[in-house]
């Protein structure tokens, strides 16, 4: 048998140990569909995945720039995984990585990710609770607060009308506008606006953000 084929079938054998281990331990009740849909949202909104298929590169990295959220990230990750992931501090936020090929097979089950790609996690939604919490992760990471407004924008436009779509099937009145930017060169976006402040006062009964300078700017907006 040639020695670097043999090398190949061991070491291909060894890491299928290795994820078989990985999968049997995961959090597979009906619980944590909940905690996977919040980590889904995360992702989505400040997240990057990086599958390799050629190598054993399998990375998920997220860019929390909130000390909540980054915990609530963390935690619920090593509830589910039990893996613990690597956190670097960098100027304005902080850098969350952790490599495994079972975990990323694991979330792509549900629904995809990436800047132009991402899409709801439709067989997570068990209820409007999975769907609530989603879209708190998902605002939480990508949203932006003002005084008179919170807003939130994707140049997904497909993803972002099913956001909208959610938004709607909760009551919350918003605004959903598409638009091109002035140079023809940069994607056209999908921008949801949340401007009334009974809206923006729904939003934050119903939904909320794992953020505190978001919640605390949105309080502070409405008076509360």
């Amino acid at each position: 048998m040639n020695l670097q084929y043999r090398n190949k079938k061991v070491a291909v054998s060894r890491w299928k140990k290795i994820h078989e281990k990985e999968l049997s331990s995961f959090d597979n009740s009906s619980k944590s569909y909940l905690s996977r849909a919040i980590l889904c949202g995360f992702i989505a909104g400040d997240g990057n995945i990086c599958e390799r298929k050629n190598s054993s590169n399998y990375e998920l990295k997220f860019f929390p720039d909130d000390k909540l959220m980054l915990n609530i990230y963390v935690k619920i990750l090593e509830s589910i995984y039990h893996k613990k992931p690597s956190v670097f501090r960098k100027k304005g936020y902080y850098c969350v990585r952790i490599t495994s090929k079972t975990i990323l097979k694991d979330l792509t089950k549900y629904c995809n990710f990436g800047v132009y790609t991402w899409t709801l996690p439709c067989k997570l939604f068990k209820s409007n609770k999975h769907v609530k919490f989603w879209l708190k992760s998902f605002f939480s990471a990508e949203a932006y607060v003002s005084k008179k407004s919170i807003k939130l924008q994707s140049v997904n436009i497909s993803s972002i009308k099913d956001v909208s779509n959610l938004l709607s099937s909760l009551g919350i009145e918003h605004k959903f506008y598409e638009y091109q930017p002035k140079f023809s060169s940069w994607s056209r976006v999908g921008i949801i606006f949340i401007n009334k402040r009974s809206a923006r006062l729904d939003f934050y009964k119903t939904i909320g953000f794992w953020h505190l300078s978001k919640s605390n700017k949105l309080k502070e907006a409405l008076n509360l």
